[in-house]
């Protein structure tokens, strides 16, 4: 099984982010999750944006780096959103084994060398369509879920829909296929 690093979004380290955590446990993996935001969550994207740059991403990268400090070199990560975009740019530095990115496609270089899978809502205000299109590119399995709110995963937001509720499900089965697949080349199989 995975160790598996989990990084929240600008929401914070909400209860949604704490049930993948849950779900990825119970499937045997050894799961992190820290809380960038020391314990500040927020119910509205403007709000934790707003805290997000009032942090500033110096302080933000060396919290993530400093959380990926002691993780073995075969480490997947998962991250939501915000949290993708930070663990792609630190890929390199942390020697993730695998990314798994929700509700963000940012496409850095040395992150897409890795095994990836990029789930995002279709369309999504937050996510550029060149960097999916590079994802692809480098091979990396990208689904896009269409009619969905930009953090679908999540049932607590205001701005959750109907279909997000089965996208989250779809999402999850393929990600556990994913950490499967992982496993097996691990073992060497």
């Amino acid at each position: 099984m995975a160790e598996i690093m989990v990084f929240h979004s600008v929401y914070g380290l909400r209860p949604a982010v704490r049930a993948a955590a849950d779900r990825l446990s119970a499937a045997g993996h050894t799961v992190r999750v820290p809380d960038l935001f020391e314990g500040n969550t927020f119910d509205r994207i403007a709000d934790g944006l707003a805290y997000r740059d009032e942090l500033g991403s110096d302080v933000l990268t060396e919290r993530a780096q400093r959380a990926c400090a002691e993780l073995p070199r075969a480490a997947v990560f998962l991250g939501f959103s915000l949290g993708a975009s930070l663990g792609v740019r630190l890929a390199k530095r942390c020697a993730f084994s695998a990314l798994v990115l929700l509700h963000d496609g940012t496409c850095v270089p040395e992150a897409a060398r890795l095994p990836a899978q990029i789930h995002v809502a279709e369309p999504d205000e937050f996510v550029e369509e060149p960097d999916l299109v590079a994802w692809s590119g480098y091979g990396a399995q990208v689904f896009r879920y269409p009619g969905c709110s930009h953090l679908y995963t999540d049932d607590a937001t205001a701005e959750h829909r109907e279909a997000d509720t089965a996208a989250a499900r779809e999402t999850w089965s393929r990600i556990t296929a994913f950490l499967a697949e992982r496993d097996r080349v691990a073992q060497g199989a």
